[in-house]
């Protein structure tokens, strides 16, 4: 059976996740507020994305993601605060994928600030290596970077700042 998910269900998912503490109901109701797309739910999915009451992280890479998909740029300070901070990396990458969606500029500084820090600890503990979670969550940050750059124009320096491209007629 396929469920139709209206815009007008805004007011029945964002009541669904402030009512209960039910994860699985929780996460549902964040993937559908996703679906929807409708701009009321940002304020209630930053809320979920920054509780860290939350036990099960599966709610907050669903917020993650809806703001995403949403794309309000209202959401920007909580998505670079959770993937900057967050040490779970699928979270992390949802929270990049998310930035990227948006495409707003601020984003910039801190996923080049991903790739310097990979490159800092691989230096200092003499390995070459990535570990899988840090590789996925980096492919996500790149694809965020290439998303931004092509929206704005610009060329993204190793420094973390921007260049507006020339104009080509």
């Amino acid at each position: 059976m396929t469920f139709v998910i209206k815009r007008e269900s805004t007011d029945f998912y964002t009541n669904s996740i402030t009512r209960t503490h039910v994860k699985y109901v929780r996460r549902a109701a964040v993937r559908a507020l996703g679906k929807i797309g409708d701009a009321r739910a940002v304020d209630v999915l930053v809320s979920v994305l920054n509780d860290k009451k939350d036990d099960w992280l599966g709610v907050c890479e669903a917020a993650a993601k809806a703001l995403g998909n949403i794309g309000d740029a209202r959401a920007m300070d909580a998505l670079i605060m959770t993937f900057s901070k967050e040490p779970n990396w699928y979270v992390r990458q949802a929270a990049a994928e998310a930035l990227g969606n948006i495409g707003d500029g601020r984003a910039v500084a801190v996923l080049v600030a991903a790739f310097k820090e990979n490159v800092t600890r691989a230096r200092r503990t003499d390995q070459g290596l990535i570990a899988a979670a840090d590789k996925e969550t980096l492919i996500a940050a790149a694809k965020a970077l290439k998303n931004i750059s092509a929206r704005h124009k610009i060329c993204i320096l190793p420094d973390g700042s921007w260049k507006k491209l020339p104009r080509v007629n």
